[in-house]
């Protein structure tokens, strides 16, 4: 389900839940395209764990959740969404029907109705039941970040670049040497600061020989020091 949260000074108001999902649903994550658009994405538990995402529109206090489009139809395990700008957004999670590989795909939204584009994979290895998170530097660029199980328990990340509703993936790269999870990960506008356009911030947990005991840290990612620069846009 899904509710619209009111703030007025420092009091929050919840209105009236409405389903997203029939069923049972886990791996729930969500994104706002605009004021009044946004799309929740999850695990279908009560039809074959189906990778599946709902448009979510706002009319004041009220939200109304549209038919659910199906992003992959064998199973899915971890989901993260975030939204590229107003109308593009990007998916990511693990294919249990694909041998646990980690994907991503585009979602476009039109009026109210969202389309799943052809998803590509970030990594081709079995991630077991690692945990993933998107997010978004401006309208082309995004980072995913995971634990990748078959390395160690490694945390990496990996860029992406987006030309329509197309997404170009390069190599991941590491964000620590230890063993992670619980990951957390969020874009901050640095332009302010350096001469670059943005960058991101991830938490997480982290094991290691030096540390044994859990800990838990950040850590600042530069996009634009992670990978190649992206393709050209094709000539008009």
């Amino acid at each position: 389900k899904c509710v619209h949260l009111g703030l007025s000074g420092t009091t929050i108001t919840a209105g009236t839940a409405v389903d997203v999902e029939p069923g049972a649903a886990q791996y729930l994550s969500s994104t706002i395209f605009d004021g009044t658009n946004a799309v929740v994405c999850f695990r279908s538990v009560s039809d074959s764990n189906k990778g599946k995402c709902v448009h979510l529109g706002l009319s004041g206090t009220t939200i109304t959740a549209g038919t659910a489009v199906e992003f992959e139809v064998g199973g899915t395990q971890t989901t993260s969404v975030a939204a590229f700008d107003a109308t593009n957004a990007i998916v990511c999670f693990q294919a249990l029907s694909d041998s646990n590989k980690g994907k991503c795909l585009h979602l476009g939204l039109s009026g109210t109705t969202i389309t799943a584009g052809t998803a590509g994979q970030f990594e081709a290895g079995d991630m077991g039941s690692s945990q993933i998170a998107v997010t978004t530097y401006d309208a082309t660029d995004a980072i995913a970040c995971f634990r990748d199980e078959r390395d160690y328990n490694l945390g990496k990340c990996v860029r992406m670049y987006r030309l329509g509703s197309d997404l170009t993936m390069y190599t991941p790269i590491l964000f620590a040497a230890g063993e992670v999870s619980a990951t957390s990960l969020a874009t901050m506008d640095v332009g302010a600061y350096n001469s670059y356009a943005g960058g991101a911030i991830i938490c997480y947990n982290e094991r290691s020989d030096v540390s044994p005991s859990e800990t838990t840290e950040c850590s600042y990612i530069v996009p634009y020091l992670t990978a190649p620069t992206p393709p050209p846009p094709p000539p008009p």
